[in-house]
């Protein structure tokens, strides 16, 4: 009785042993099935990104806008100035030195002309300095001055002072431009602006920049034009057209002042002139304004 026992519970435990070893194989099947077929598992060949961490290169606007400014720079069909000036200012604002490069790849021509221009005075508005040292570097002399001329206008809608410094640095106070600025300058501040002309040397040239003064003047001072007309410009043509300026502009405030001032001139054709402007510009007023 006690061995059969015995056999009996033997064969339980071998049993049990049999069961759980095959359970164990089964889930290791199992497992290393998952292990080779789930996509967690699965590791990625080298030098391959996901699609998550994949980036995407933005594109650079710079080639857009040089291949549109090119199309249009040689297009056969006409020159379209705004499209082109507009663009070569979004260029300027992103890489002026491109905008330069391409300016300068031109073959001479209105194109060439108007993309000089235009980057000289959009590079100016963002940066005068680096559009001053890139202008005075131009080769050809002419190019050069018109650049040069562009700087220092855009520089006087804010400084006058310092656009006629800049104008003098290289060599461009001779040139039509510094009228202009002179005329800025004066508008900006009066005796600054009078100051430097007066100390001008003596010719042509002093005398134009002091009709400039003059004209400024005459907005709001015409009495004050008038004096400066007489005093700084020696008789000629262009105290002529100085004193007609002032007389236009007197006139139109202050018709007997004006009548008063003309009434002083000796007789001479200047006086005949006056009065005949100031018949033409009565013609156009009302009874009170004479």
């Amino acid at each position: 009785m006690d061995k059969k026992l015995l056999i009996c519970g033997t064969g339980v435990l071998l049993g049990i042993a049999f069961f759980l070893s095959a359970g164990m194989k089964v889930a290791s099947t199992a497992e290393a099935a998952n292990s080779r077929t789930s996509p967690l598992k699965k590791e990625h060949p080298a030098g391959e990104r996901s699609a998550s961490s994949r980036k995407v290169q933005a594109a650079d606007p710079r080639t857009d806008l040089l291949a549109e400014l090119g199309g249009i720079a040689g297009s056969a069909d006409g020159f379209d100035h705004e499209c082109f000036s507009s663009l070569l200012v979004k260029l300027v604002k992103i890489d002026p030195e491109a905008a330069a490069e391409f300016g300068t790849s031109l073959p001479a021509g209105p194109a060439r002309e108007e993309a000089l221009r235009r980057i000289s005075q959009a590079w100016a508005t963002e940066d005068a300095a680096g559009a001053e040292t890139w202008a005075a570097a131009l080769p050809d002399a002419v190019e050069r001055e018109s650049a040069l001329g562009s700087i220092c206008m855009q520089v006087a809608q804010l400084d006058a002072g310092q656009a006629i410094l800049l104008a003098e640095r290289h060599s461009l106070a001779a040139a039509p431009v510094t009228e202009n600025l002179a005329h800025l300058w004066a508008a900006q501040d009066f005796p600054a602006a009078a100051t430097w002309i007066k100390a001008r040397p003596a010719g042509e040239q002093r005398e134009q920049l002091v009709m400039r003064l003059a004209l400024v003047r005459s907005a709001t001072a015409p009495a004050e034009a008038a004096r400066l007309v007489v005093d700084e410009i020696p008789e000629g043509h262009v105290q002529t057209e100085a004193v007609i300026s002032v007389i236009y502009q007197w006139a139109r405030r202050d018709m007997a002042g004006a009548r008063e001032w003309v009434g002083l001139f000796p007789e001479s054709a200047l006086r005949t002139r006056a009065e005949n402007e100031l018949s033409n510009i009565a013609a156009y007023q009302t009874p009170e304004q004479r």
